[in-house]
């Protein structure tokens, strides 16, 4: 399981549906369990998915507690899309041969752009409600005592939650609202240009390596395009094949990233998981700087028949096949960065960015983009030499630097890593800090787990608002909301009313009336 799960419910009776009542209006959870023919029991867990909200599906977990003290997970109905749960009904299914005791559903909600607090509620199967502590009373969790008295300097003076652009921020900061700001209007995410440009240089400067640049000639006389073509005409339709070869392998790479991008949402919220990958991206970017070669090109033996006779195909089909080949062999400059940018994309469509799937495609078809040209012989190599390694050692920095990213991304994860009374006794050092210089204070409540949390952040960056914030001596204080069960984390949020992540608290110098 992943070390994030948190939340939320547990189910009903025996034979029966009941609603879970504590989960969120926006997520309508119910479960029955009936008992089979077979002295079995059959489980289901639907859950009703409101408009516009979804549920992610990396922190979304069925299970069921059996009378043998064993535990069994649910499998969705469904899979999630670009690893999420949209609106609509999904369920949730398994046979067990024991008898089912409770059932616990655990899920994190998003409305829009902002995640809800991972909940935990769990039912019996007797039907017995379970204990909820009150949100007052001597039950309610309090703040330190030092940090209570530390905001007891400011006034509340507006709160907002989910991803906001630029000028959104800006105008919360203002005074001036975000309600009138539909998220369908705002700015797109420009890491997808970014990533995608970085992709396509990259496909371009594959050909400029050393195991790819001085085998172009050979494989285009092996085509019969370039010169030795017997006109431009035939030698563009036989590069232009080749690269319909690659880019397509390329393509059906991506499509399979998608799938293993399914799971990936459960998995890179461990710790574990991420330096797994890690140590992947380290071994690739190994291969890249010489220290070993991974060159799946020397397997190209097994598509030639025995006594060397090659399938005799019309040469167009001959010279898209050598594409395909061509892209899944990649040879020893090219295997390390297929494989660091399928990672890339299968990580990216369990994030919700279903745009991850077109990176290896992205890959191919700029890797492809020189050979129609080539095969007509419209353009002039370069001369090959030692600078083809620089190129390659570049691609292997540019992993190396993936490896370090994911490396931290584990230690971030790591559950020691993350200590809330540390992180909230230099929480409190700081509003103490901008109190006694009579500066505003603007809270910025963040979470590893929340993905939004680091756009959001980028964001205040921004210099339209660095100048705001300067203008309003507004100090920005990050407040590490990691654990909603965490009793520092479940008072703070409940004495501003936030329910998710990413969330702003602008306070200014005056006492709460």
């Amino acid at each position: 399981m992943s070390i994030h799960r948190k939340i939320c419910l547990v189910v009903l009776g025996l034979v029966g549906a009941a609603v879970l009542p504590a989960a969120p209006a926006e997520f309508d959870w119910q479960s029955q369990v009936q008992s089979a023919a077979d002295g079995q029991w059959q489980i289901t867990v639907q859950c009703n998915v409101a408009e516009n909200c979804y549920l992610d599906s990396g922190m979304t977990y069925v299970n069921v507690l059996l009378d043998d003290d064993s535990t069994m997970e649910l499998a969705p109905q469904r899979a999630p899309e670009a690893g999420k749960y949209t609106a609509g009904k999904h369920h949730w299914r398994g046979t067990a041969k024991h008898k089912p005791v409770q059932t616990q559903i655990n899920f994190q909600g998003c409305r829009g752009e902002e995640c809800l607090m991972p909940q935990q509620i769990l039912i019996a199967l007797s039907g017995e409600k379970p204990a909820v502590k009150s949100a007052a009373g001597d039950d309610a969790p309090q703040l330190p005592d030092s940090l209570a008295a530390a905001l007891e300097s400011y006034s509340q003076v507006r709160t907002v939650s989910g991803l906001l652009t630029e000028a959104e921020l800006v105008g919360f900061l203002q005074g001036q609202g975000t309600d009138n700001v539909e998220a369908g209007t705002r700015a797109p995410d420009m890491s997808f240009w970014a990533i995608l440009l970085l992709v396509v240089l990259g496909g371009l400067g594959l050909n400029l390596t050393p195991c790819v640049l001085p085998m172009i000639p050979i494989n285009l006389a092996i085509i019969g395009a370039g010169t030795g073509s017997t006109s431009r005409w035939q030698g563009f339709r036989r590069g232009t094949a080749y690269a319909l070869g690659i880019t397509l392998a390329y393509g059906v790479l991506g499509l399979l990233a998608a799938f293993g991008g399914r799971s990936f949402g459960s998995l890179n919220s461990s710790s574990i998981f991420n330096w797994v990958i890690a140590a992947v991206f380290l071994l690739l970017a190994l291969g890249m700087f010489g220290v070993y070669e991974l060159d799946f090109s020397r397997f190209s033996t097994i598509f030639q028949r025995k006594g060397g006779k090659k399938f005799q195909l019309p040469p167009e089909i001959s010279a898209f096949g050598m594409g395909v080949v061509a892209a899944l062999l990649a040879g020893a400059c090219v295997a390390p960065v297929v494989i660091t940018v399928i990672l890339l994309a299968a990580q990216l469509y369990s994030q919700g960015h279903s745009w991850g799937v077109l990176l290896p495609f992205a890959l191919g078809l700029s890797m492809a983009l020189p050979w129609p040209l080539l095969g007509a012989g419209l353009s002039v190599l370069p001369k090959p030499g030692a600078w083809m390694v620089r190129v390659k050692q570049l691609f292997g920095a540019l992993i190396l630097g993936m490896a370090l990213y994911y490396g931290y991304l584990g230690w971030t994860l790591y559950g020691g890593s993350v200590d809330q009374q540390k992180a909230t006794d230099s929480f409190t050092a700081e509003v103490v800090q901008a109190a006694a210089n009579d500066e505003s204070v603007l809270i910025d409540c963040w979470a590893t787990w929340c993905k939004n949390c680091t756009v959001l952040e980028a964001r205040l960056e921004a210099p339209e608002v660095q100048a705001v914030l300067k203008e309003r001596r507004i100090r920005i204080i990050k407040f590490q909301a990691e654990k909603s069960s965490d009793p520092e984390v479940k008072a703070f949020m409940q004495r501003y009313d936030l329910r998710g992540l990413p969330s702003l608290v602008l306070l200014e110098k005056g006492s709460q009336l």
